[in-house]
């Protein structure tokens, strides 16, 4: 098999569950440069059934070894079929996936990750597709001594460049790359949506998923003492990188309850759209506290959070020294940036380079910013001889990544 040009999917479902996120991109090396065209970027809908299991799941995690092992083989499953409408839709053979999976837990203990855990059936997606599969990307890292997270720097320092830049991926957990001077800080910053999409769901009585336009967090004020509990959270006290998840950040474990249009916590009562604004509140201001300060710098907003104009308005009011953008700018959908992160990452696994940043300074005491010991190679491969005629001599990262959409390289 021929090295370097590969046509790779990626593919995942974030920690909102809504959808599942393809992306089919085609990668060559031209010098030092690694070009990728994105052939396909889409959102494919969860089986109704299976997301349900998920939410029930996430939301009160006691589920039985059987649960978890049927819903290992159904994740799987919703991805092969997702994975498989999106090739149908390539402009070529696709050489391999690489899934993420549907991450249920990312335990830590302060600033140790203990272990990770994303299920999804790598040889179900390959039995409904036929390719080559990577998948279980996060546990190299964490084996080495990182956080397995987060992984976006990579894909953010390459389409830079290695230039003082910000990145900030608003998914159901927020994270962070800030490139000055060549020093990569990185991480989770805490809840993006993840909150602020339960509280729609619960006060809608689940006929809204999420704030459209943030309609509700406009007629809500800040509720100040709620905030300041928010914030008290010795998360947000944690060094970079640092990483979380639903198991730490939900209305459930933070004491906050949703009965009708109004909320309670410890503190008192308060409306329910003054409990979504807070809510937004605390994303901007612990994403500020986590960029600080920049000079004229681009901060390049992505995910599902980017779509929200109070939080986009609070974050620019937040963050004066930063140039906020969309992703675009630098030819990725904002909706499907992590989709090209994880086809990225199997087209570095699959080339035997590491998919984590090294750190110029020692990060936490390893040599990846993630914390690791060593930049790892990420993921397993199904089946494991796929890609063993793959030559990958010579093979060293690329100074920068490159990416078009198909209708762009089409009108060159």
């Amino acid at each position: 098999m021929r090295g370097r040009a590969m046509r790779i999917a990626g593919i995942l479902s974030g920690t909102s569950l809504d959808g599942i996120d393809v992306a089919v991109v085609h990668f060559g090396m031209v010098g030092t440069q690694l070009r990728g065209c994105i052939e396909v970027a889409r959102t494919m809908p969860w089986p109704e059934q299976t997301r349900g299991r998920l939410v029930s799941l996430l939301t009160r995690p006691a589920a039985e070894l059987a649960e978890l092992a049927r819903l290992h083989a159904a994740v799987g499953e919703a991805f092969g079929e997702a994975a498989a409408e999106a090739i149908a839709e390539s402009h070529g053979p696709v050489d391999l996936i690489c899934s993420h999976g549907q991450n249920i837990a990312h335990v830590t203990d302060g600033a140790v990750t203990e272990a990770t855990w994303q299920l999804g059936d790598p040889a179900r997606i390959h039995a409904r597709t036929g390719v080559p599969v990577i998948a279980d990307v996060r546990a190299a890292d964490v084996a080495s001594g990182g956080a397995g997270a987060p992984l976006a720097p990579i894909l953010d320092t390459l389409l830079v460049g290695g230039e003082d830049a910000g990145f900030l991926n608003i998914g159901g957990i927020a994270n962070m790359t800030r490139i000055r001077h060549g020093e990569v800080v990185c991480g989770d910053t805490g809840p993006g949506n993840c909150l602020l999409d339960d509280a729609v769901r619960a006060l809608s009585d689940g006929q809204e998923s999420f704030d459209r336009d943030g309609v509700r967090a406009r007629v809500g004020q800040v509720d100040e003492e709620l905030l300041a509990y928010l914030v008290a959270d010795p998360y947000f006290g944690l060094p970079m990188p640092r990483s979380t998840g639903r198991e730490h950040f939900s209305l459930g474990e933070l004491g906050i309850h949703v009965d009708g249009q109004r909320a309670r916590w410890s503190g008192g009562n308060l409306s329910g759209a003054d409990l979504v604004r807070t809510l937004v509140e605390l994303t901007a201001r612990t994403v500020a506290d986590a960029f600080g300060p920049g000079s004229s710098t681009p901060l390049h907003l992505s995910g599902g959070g980017a779509d929200n104009p109070v939080l986009v308005e609070r974050l620019a009011d937040l963050l004066p020294g930063w140039q906020l953008r969309r992703t675009e700018e630098l030819g990725v959908d904002s909706d499907h940036k992590e989709a090209v992160l994880f086809a990225l990452i199997g087209w570095l696994g699959a080339h035997g380079l590491p998919g984590v940043v090294s750190a110029p300074t020692r990060s936490r005491g390893g040599a990846a910013i993630t914390g690791a010991r060593e930049p790892a190679v990420l993921g397993s491969l199904t089946p494991p001889d796929a890609l063993s005629q793959l030559d990958t001599r010579g093979m060293t990262t690329p100074a920068r990544l490159i990416l078009r959409t198909h209708v762009e390289e089409r009108d060159q």
